[in-house]
């Protein structure tokens, strides 16, 4: 088990530093809901439609991937996978379509048989994309203060 899966299932409280200063602690889910990007969605295709692209009865986009990419795009999402094989496709849905949430499930859960969709699972970003934003807003903050030094000199 990776050291940010321990943290995520071991702890109550999680802190986090960054250049040296103490940015934030709180629980995962918390951490999560304010310092991720929004919802990861993978979305499983069932075996009888990876088997038929592995026995060349189908191309890795036919017929399942693009009409489910294009669906996540078209349905005001605006999204396309992070990460895709013949067996899932994951998206990352930013915070600000939340509320699309129920619709993408309800209707996906309609169209499951066409898109040969086996299980959804949806979930928050990961800590590690936590801890990654959180560097990344503390390397932005010492390089305005490094900026702020040099035009003060």
């Amino acid at each position: 088990m990776q050291k940010k899966e321990e943290a995520d299932i071991l702890s109550d409280r999680i802190a986090i530093m960054a250049k040296g200063k103490f940015r934030c602690i709180g629980t995962s889910i918390r951490l999560k809901s304010r310092f991720g990007t929004g919802y990861i969605a993978n979305v499983n295709f069932s075996a009888t439609s990876t088997a038929a692209h592995m026995h060349g009865l189908g191309s890795i986009d036919d017929p399942h991937l693009e009409p489910v990419k294009r669906f996540f795009y078209e349905i005001r999402l605006g999204v396309n996978p992070k990460e895709e094989n013949k067996a899932f496709l994951t998206f990352v849905i930013p915070r600000d379509k939340e509320a699309l949430l129920t619709f993408l499930c309800g209707i996906t859960r309609e169209r499951e048989s066409e898109f040969g969709i086996s299980d959804i699972q949806l979930g928050l970003t990961t800590l590690e994309e936590v801890f990654l934003n959180i560097a990344k807003q503390a390397d932005a903050d010492a390089h305005q203060l490094d900026s702020a030094a040099q035009l003060a000199n």
